[in-house]
């Protein structure tokens, strides 16, 4: 959702969108860098991260079953301090790609808009939906994942649980 608001003011744009072979600017990175500051995308990308630790979690767990739980949590935990780490070069190459998506002047109207009281107003709803949002997901996909094996047991004729 995020890339679709971002990125909406780029594809209405009446001025064409620079080139990727084009040179980048410093000054047009750090614009896009403001708009994406001011839409959070830092504080989401971090949120992201924390939502997606567990299956990290059970990736490794997956992937090294020997690896007891203790091991497997400090990984997890290492895993989510090097991704904060690493945060600014994600930031910094996303803005990269705004920049050469999008006009200068697509990017100072995302700007105006994202410093507007309405976009505030709605980037502060969406912050507060997060939480939320994330457990309508979990619910629905358990329910989903519930009804795909009881789907495959009447496919397959299977009638003992998977």
């Amino acid at each position: 959702m995020l890339a679709i608001v971002a990125l909406a003011p780029c594809a209405v744009a009446e001025t064409p969108a620079p080139a990727a072979a084009e040179t980048i600017e410093a000054g047009e990175i750090d614009l896009a860098l403001e708009v994406m500051q001011l839409q959070g995308v830092e504080r989401q990308f971090l949120s992201m991260m924390d939502a997606l630790a567990p299956l990290i979690g059970d990736s490794i767990k997956a992937s090294a079953p020997q690896i007891d739980n203790a091991v497997r949590d400090r990984l997890v935990v290492l895993i989510r301090e090097e991704i904060a780490v690493a945060t600014p070069e994600l930031l910094k190459r996303t803005a990269r790609l705004y920049a050469a998506g999008c006009t200068v002047a697509d990017l100072q109207a995302a700007r105006a808009y994202f410093r507007s009281g309405a976009a505030q107003r709605v980037l502060a709803a969406q912050t507060a939906m997060d939480a939320s949002l994330q457990q309508i997901g979990e619910e629905i996909g358990q329910r989903a994942a519930r009804h795909a094996v009881d789907r495959f047991r009447l496919e397959a004729g299977i009638d003992s649980p998977l």
